[in-house]
């Protein structure tokens, strides 16, 4: 099964140790990742920012990352304009 994790599970599984790191994991041993380029870009600026996390350490896990995940590339941009209503 391909499984998505979002930036916020992706940032907590490689900062810390818990649930976020167990399903993780879990969806390596068991499933097949699915990752896009805008999800790696948002996880490159969380782990500069607010892990402080070297750039060579960063580029080593985005490497990991893209390694062991599907990289789904959109075929067409996609635009929901908002209207607000307030």
């Amino acid at each position: 099964m391909r499984v998505f994790l979002d930036t916020n599970v992706l940032a907590a599984a490689f900062a810390t140790r818990g649930l976020c790191s167990d399903l993780f994991e879990e969806v390596l041993k068991n499933h097949d990742p699915v990752l896009s380029i805008a999800i790696l870009a948002e996880l490159k600026r969380v782990f500069a920012k607010k892990f402080r996390i070297p750039d060579d350490r960063i580029e080593e896990i985005l490497d990991l990352l893209g390694s062991c995940s599907y990289i789904s590339v959109p075929s067409r941009e996609l635009s929901y304009p908002i209207t607000d209503i307030g």
